[in-house]
């Protein structure tokens, strides 16, 4: 059993769609002692309280450090922390789940945290292979750190029997990074017979960007702009037939949504690259290069629910959250 610090704390994402934290927290307290489970808001400053309690950190998105409030004085924080890492020996895991900060990624405290932990993380876990790929191009000298394990999966929903009403289901917060006005601008430009109908179901928090979206509905569109229940997901995928995904960013390496899409039993559709690329060989997650490739690709796709389904288990038994942790085991026993 490991003394373990990990970061971000769980219980701010318990409500969310996506709750990572809260079962990574979960399933490695069952292995392990989490040494800040009940730790205050105080930042960066708990990594200095549970400093000498602590055998190993383990950091989610601390490259967004710089973003959050008092983000300067919390990154020359987390320097001098990292200082003291080194000179008493602790040890530091990071999950790489970006290639930089979504929103970002041309600050330069942003760019000089991520720089910090390619350097000083003594093991590095992506979800994807793209992940690898990409320490291995941009940071060569760290690349023996890294290790992929997929993204853990939570249980899967059962298949309804419902009526496909919609093409395309696209869910989760509304960001500029995820490309939904370029899909929506390249639908209208289809002849009127020919625009899939789309359901967007997400928040947006941004109100320029809000605008756009707005101004691409029409009437094959529709848009849930709130945070909506998981359950209230999983239906508007059940009565759809496909679950894109429009990302145009070049920080995604792996994608929780994507995760949750499998779990609701929905076929895929999403860009060639990153955790898309890793899983198209599975009869449920079909990519794409480009937009015009969607309507044909659509055409030729196989949606045999017998082989759906034993696919989809498989791809459970061998990635839920219990299966993650003992992949994450046999690497922490090597630190």
């Amino acid at each position: 059993m490991k003394n373990i610090f990990l970061y971000p704390k769980h219980n701010k994402y318990y409500k969310s769609p996506n709750p990572y934290i809260f079962d990574f927290h979960r399933e490695l307290a069952k292995r392990h002692r989490i040494v800040n489970k009940n730790a205050s808001g105080l930042g960066i400053l708990n990594l200095y309280i549970y400093f000498f309690s602590t055998d190993i950190f383990i950091f989610n998105w601390i490259e967004t450090l710089p973003q959050k409030m008092l983000g300067r004085f919390q990154v020359a924080g987390f320097v001098l922390f990292l200082w003291f890492v080194r000179v008493f020996k602790k040890k530091i895991v990071w999950v790489l789940h970006n290639k930089g900060s979504h929103h970002q990624n041309d600050n330069k405290l942003v760019k000089k945290v991520f720089d910090l932990m390619m350097k000083r993380s003594d093991k590095i876990i992506t979800h994807s292979e793209s992940g690898k790929s990409f320490v291995k191009e941009v940071y060569p000298d760290q690349a023996s750190k890294v290790m992929v394990i997929m993204h853990p999966i939570r249980e899967l929903f059962p298949l309804l029997n419902v009526e496909k009403t919609t093409d395309f289901l696209i869910w989760g917060s509304v960001y500029k990074y995820k490309g939904i006005d370029k899909f929506l601008n390249f639908n209208s430009t289809l002849s009127s017979d020919r625009q899939f109908k789309v359901k967007i179901a997400g928040k947006c928090f941004d109100r320029k960007y809000l605008a756009e979206i707005e101004g691409l509905l029409g009437e094959n569109i529709e848009f849930y702009n709130a945070v909506l229940d998981f359950e209230e997901i999983y239906r508007f995928a059940q009565e759809s037939r496909f679950i894109l995904f429009t990302y145009n960013s070049d920080t995604v390496i792996s994608s929780g949504s994507l995760i949750d899409s499998i779990r609701m039993g929905s076929m895929i559709l999403g860009p060639n690259h990153g955790a898309f690329k890793d899983l198209n060989h599975l009869s449920f997650v079909n990519t794409y290069e480009d937009f015009n490739q969607i309507p044909s690709i659509i055409k030729t796709i196989d949606q045999d629910g017998y082989r759906l389904e034993s696919e989809r288990q498989a791809f459970y038994e061998e990635n839920n959250w219990k299966k993650f942790i003992e992949k994450l085991d046999s690497i922490l026993l090597e630190l």
